[in-house]
């Protein structure tokens, strides 16, 4: 298949789609609508229908031998690609070693903890008291840090907010159109009966407010930074005069699987000093953007606020086992009662192994710069393409590794993200009305493969 998409759609190309749909893709697809309920498919995906056997860097293979680009990275999950060496032989390692452990402690999770705690800017008992006597500088001392480990972001989600509320008894401010999770929030719903002390149901309240700032559709019609972030005064207003109701803000640094929409670095800052200001607790989700995938291990730093507490998930496992974390001021989740937060399958020993060595990559192997680069390319031939204006496409944007098209229609995006997909290229159909496509490429991506798909 010629990789080079713009714009050609061959007899050979419509040839190879024709009997994808006839031949074994479409009897697995029969065997998934009889034996898989309707909610697990996606069928405004141009991609969904397919069925993928194999998978290697970059790239996918389906049960027909078709090969495909894969600039989705299970949304962010495999952050390294499909199959990376080190990863894989770290994993292989720790099978060999010790099987499945729950809740007890192993070398690999209390290092793994430590070393969360200072990439979320956190500091350890111990020996923040230790720095503070070398520097004289206990005034200005650093939180202390901590973290509870699960298995799903969700449940991350819902940990984070068990110990907001504990720790602050109030309501969870919450932005529209942000996503967190799918699960009925299990803090909510006492579906066993337990010895171990919990907390009441009765507690948690949960109220979404003013829409999350979207620069491209805004609807005031205006213009950032001209704007003075009008969009967000409705929440700092809020936020200042009813601050004693609250005992969290939940954010997304940005949208991660409503679109990687981007909004300016001020909304956070103003944010970060009301919340301070009025002892909220602000709750970073960087399941999606964090680790790397926007040039940084938080894109809530590279905007340069601080949270309170930082939920972690997807690309920390590697793109081969679940888990997550939430990682953040010690006396707040150290409100959470003692045996009243734990799930089977959070931090194994797998799962701890493959996350220290992701985190290993990260600190001394090349990626985040290369992020860095491979996004700029994105944009920079998507925003300069002379066709750009017949693909409908009103604005190009991301931050590190994150290529983002805002298209004028949903119709418009539709129709290009089955261009790409007819080509072999997958990518999200997404944001809050399906008028973007984001691209997110492994880090790994190599220049061959990009100039194969895009380049040639």
């Amino acid at each position: 298949m010629r990789y080079c998409f713009w714009p050609k759609q061959t007899e050979e190309l419509e040839r190879a789609l024709k009997l994808r749909v006839e031949a074994v893709n479409h009897s697995w697809m029969q065997r998934h609508a009889a034996a898989l309920a309707q909610t697990v498919g996606r069928p405004h995906d141009a991609r969904f229908g397919i069925v993928f056997v194999r998978g290697a860097g970059a790239r996918l293979w389906d049960v027909d031998g078709h090969e495909f680009f894969d600039l989705t990275c299970g949304f962010s999950a495999a952050n390294f690609g499909h199959g990376f060496a080190s990863i894989l032989q770290i994993a292989n390692s720790s099978l060999q070693q010790i099987g499945h452990l729950t809740s007890d402690a192993h070398p690999a999770k209390i290092e793994l903890a430590e070393q969360l705690v200072s990439i979320c800017g956190f500091a350890l008992a111990g020996r923040e008291l230790q720095s503070q006597r070398s520097t004289g500088e206990a005034s200005r001392s650093t939180p202390m840090g901590k973290v509870i480990f699960n298995a799903t972001g969700a449940r991350a989600i819902e940990t984070a907010w068990k110990a907001a509320v504990a720790f602050r008894p109030g309501k969870l401010l919450v932005l529209s159109p942000g996503f967190h999770g799918k699960s009925i929030a299990t803090s909510q719903i006492s579906a066993t009966t337990s010895i171990e002390p919990s907390l009441a149901i009765d507690q948690f309240e949960l109220e979404p407010v003013e829409r999350y700032p979207y620069c491209a559709r805004c609807p005031k019609n205006l213009v950032y930074p001209s704007c003075s972030v009008a969009c967000g005064e409705r929440l700092f207003q809020k936020l200042e005069q009813q601050a004693a109701d609250y005992s969290a803000l939940l954010v997304e640094p940005a949208l991660g699987a409503r679109g990687y929409v981007f909004p300016p670095d001020e909304f956070f800052l103003r944010l970060r000093a009301i919340t301070q200001n009025n002892g909220v607790l602000m709750i970073a989700d960087e399941i999606q953007t964090g680790l790397g995938r926007c040039g940084a291990w938080l894109l809530s730093h590279r905007q340069a606020w601080q949270p309170d507490l930082v939920v972690l998930g997807k690309s920390l496992g590697g793109g081969v086992t679940p888990i997550s974390a939430v990682v953040g001021r010690a006396e707040v989740l150290d409100a959470i009662p003692c045996g009243a937060e734990s799930e089977t399958f959070a931090a194994t020993p797998l799962a701890c192994a493959v996350a220290l060595q992701v985190i290993a990559e990260l600190r001394m192997g090349p990626w985040m710069a290369r992020g860095e680069v491979i996004g700029e390319q994105l944009r920079q031939w998507f925003d300069q393409h002379p066709k750009r204006t017949a693909w409908g496409i009103n604005k190009v944007e991301g931050i590190g590794c994150v290529c983002a098209l805002e298209l004028e229609s949903k119709a418009a995006a539709a129709e290009l993200a089955s261009t790409l997909f007819r080509a072999g290229v997958l990518v999200h159909l997404t944001g809050p009305e399906q008028t973007r496509i984001v691209l997110l490429p492994p880090l790994t991506i190599s220049d061959d493969e990009l100039s194969r798909v895009f380049f040639h």
